[in-house]
C-alpha cells in the first residue's frame, strides 16, 4: 500500500466565527527609528507586570536623541517584541499590552 492508496485524512469544518475566543491586545509600536532600550530600573517591567497610562518602557536612541516608548493605556504587559539594544524601525512593533480599566 503507498500513500496515494490510502484514505484521505477527515476535514474538520471551522466554525464561521472562530472559536470564540476574544482578547483585547493593543500593539505598542516604535516611536522613531533607533536602537531601543527597554527600562532599566530597580524594578524593571517584566512579562504579565500591571501598567499605568504613561509608563516608561523603554526608549528608541537615534543620533543622540532618545524617544520615550510609553504605554498608551492601563493594561498588563503580555509581551515584550524587542529586546534591549535592538535596532528598531519607525512603527515597528515592541510590546503587546492587554488593556484593563484602573
Amino acid at each position: 500500500m503507498t500513500y496515494l492508496d490510502s484514505d484521505p485524512a477527515p476535514t474538520i469544518e471551522a466554525h464561521p466565527d472562530g472559536d470564540g475566543t476574544h482578547l483585547d491586545l493593543r500593539l505598542l509600536v516604535a516611536p522613531a527609528e533607533g536602537r531601543f532600550r527597554a527600562v532599566e530600573l530597580a524594578g524593571a517591567l517584566d512579562e504579565g507586570d500591571l501598567i499605568d497610562h504613561g509608563a516608561l518602557i523603554g526608549h528608541v536612541e537615534h543620533a543622540g536623541t532618545r524617544a520615550p516608548v510609553r504605554a498608551f493605556c492601563p493594561g498588563v504587559l503580555v509581551q515584550l517584541l524587542a529586546e534591549g539594544d535592538d535596532q528598531v524601525r519607525l512603527g515597528q512593533p515592541l510590546a503587546w499590552i492587554q488593556p484593563v480599566a484602573r
